[in-house]
């Protein structure tokens, strides 16, 4: 089974992966309020969203979207 659980605010995301540890939590990179790159950072930060899969998307260009999320470990 697959739920999505649709989030309308980056700050949101952190505290969902806190209460539900989800396998994995796909975003954009551009987002109001907080990129993709600094939501990823908070999520690394938090106990549960450490070891949680981050996929991001965005409609950059591939190249720059990759070495975007070359940033982080374990961000693709």
């Amino acid at each position: 089974d697959v739920e999505v659980v649709p989030i309308d605010s980056p700050f949101g995301v952190c505290a969902l992966v806190q209460r539900h540890a989800p396998n994995v939590v796909v975003f954009d990179v551009m987002m109001p309020g907080l990129d993709g790159m600094a939501l990823a950072q908070l999520l690394r930060k938090q106990e549960k969203g450490r070891v949680t899969p981050i996929v991001l998307y965005s409609a950059m260009p591939e190249e720059q979207l990759y070495a975007y999320s070359k940033q982080l470990p374990g961000v693709t």
